[in-house]
């Protein structure tokens, strides 16, 4: 549980001193293990990302920068000093109470601000009308040749005609 505050969210490789990144990346070994004390006394939060890498929205449409495939919290005091800091790709937010930080189907939850990770693509009817003719095959183990060692396919892949 984050403690409430003012906070730095967004990617934290952006704010993170370069000597400490190591710490964090090492102290995030599970979804569950989501909180990480640093050895300067420092407390971060972070979870992955559903696609690594992007650009993610909250609710209100705010974007968030990813470079790292997460994105977290630290303390704003525990990173205003340090002037390397890019306060770019995230966004300061005043949390009034103790908060958590979790993933769930891809929805990063820190406190009351949602980003949606895994979001749904929107596809408009143009869009639609130039897949028609695409065809979707499911290669799964009757593909598999025993007798030559040959290609096993247990995932889809897409072409088109």
């Amino acid at each position: 549980m984050m403690k409430a505050g003012k906070y730095w969210v967004g990617d934290l490789c952006y704010v993170i001193r370069d000597d400490e990144w190591m710490e964090v990346c090492n102290g995030m070994d599970t979804e569950e293990n989501n909180e990480i004390l640093l050895k300067r006394g420092v407390r971060v939060a972070l979870v992955g990302t559903a696609w690594g890498d992007g650009s993610y929205y909250d609710k209100s449409g705010q974007e968030y920068g990813v470079d790292s495939g997460t994105i977290g919290c630290v303390l704003l005091e525990d990173i205003q000093d340090d002037p390397k800091n890019y306060l770019v790709g995230g966004h300061v937010v005043d949390f009034p109470e103790d908060f958590s930080v979790v993933r769930v189907d891809g929805v990063i939850s820190i406190g009351h601000i949602e980003i949606d990770t895994d979001p749904e693509e929107e596809f408009d009817d143009e869009d639609e009308d130039e897949d028609e003719d695409d065809e979707y095959h499911v290669y799964g183990p009757e593909y598999y040749d025993d007798e030559n060692d040959d290609f096993h396919f247990s995932d889809y892949r897409r072409y088109s005609e």
